[in-house]
This record gives C-alpha cells, structure tokens and sequence, in this order.
C-alpha cells in the first residue's frame, strides 16, 4: 500500500519527526498547534479545559479565558483560581483577542484589596468604601467608623475624631 498524500494529526495529537508513520497524543491539558507538529500549553489568564475523561478517550480540549474574579498566573489544567473575598482578579490581565476580534480577559493575578477598599470575592476589582466607612487592607467588607469618629470622603482607610465642638452618632 502506498500514500497518495500525507494527513493532518486529529486536535491534540502531534507528528513531530519529518517522515512520521503515525501521531502521538499530547500530554493531558496540552493542545496540539494549528501545524500538528508539537504541543502547547494555555497561556496565564486561561485554563485547560479538558476532563480526565476527554483525555482518555483522546479528545482534545480547549484553552478558556478565567471567568471574572478568577485567576490564572500559569498554565493551569481544569479550572482557574478563585480570588477571595479581600482580594481581586483585574489589577492585571492579560488581553487577548478572540477569532472575531473581541477583546477578552483573562486574570493573571490576585491582588490585595487596598486601604479603603473592599471585595467580596469573584470580582474583577476592588470598591471604594462610602463616607462614613473605612477598611484596612484585604477587606472584604467597610467598617462603620464608631461613635465621636468620621471619615468624610469615600475610599478612607481610618476615621477621624471629631474636632472639638463637634460630634459624631451612628449612621
């Protein structure tokens, strides 16, 4: 039997050597490149999205971009990280575009929530406090500043006392 032409490898099998009588399957959360010739990994912000069962019945998978208050610094099989409260997954991100030319997003990073800020977890950034609140670092929730106390601007990291004169109750 002879070849009247050379195939292409399947989506996540490689034919590395010039001359290939066959292809081999890429190691589990690695995807063959567009050419067939050698595997590749998710770039940080994506994840591999391939189960233990696709693997082993020798489906391919995808690289996913991390959903909004995830994150992923490396490469990163079955899911990306989640930021917690206190923290956010949109300091830094890497921006990429899709076949259509849309730009997304992916987290590369968890990032403290500075003073004066707030996350309640799975968010892309950090909030302000309201006047009349304040947070240290890694909040995940404003304080109400006590009694006799203020914080006249949004986003303090502490509350004032009240100058003499003056007075402060609850909200």
């Amino acid at each position: 039997p002879f070849a009247a032409e050379c195939s292409k490898c399947d989506a996540g099998r490689i034919a590395i050597k010039v001359g290939s009588t066959g292809c081999t399957r890429c190691d589990r959360g690695k995807f063959s490149t567009p050419d067939r010739d050698e595997c590749g990994e998710c770039k940080p912000g994506q994840f591999a999205n391939q189960t233990e069962r696709d693997y082993d019945l020798g489906r391919g998978g995808s690289c996913e971009y991390c959903p909004v208050g995830q994150y992923a610094p490396t490469y990163t099989i079955g899911r990306c990280i989640v930021c917690p409260a206190g923290f956010s997954a949109g300091s830094f991100q890497s921006t990429f575009l899709d076949e259509k030319g849309r730009t997304l997003e992916g987290g590369t990073t968890c990032s403290d929530c500075s003073p004066g800020t707030y996350s309640l977890g799975l968010q892309s950034r950090c909030y302000l406090c309201d006047a009349g609140k304040y947070s240290g670092t890694r909040a995940s929730d404003c304080a109400l500043c006590d009694f006799g106390t203020f914080a006249a601007r949004n986003g303090s990291s502490s509350c004032e006392d009240c100058p003499g004169g003056k007075y402060a109750s609850a909200l």
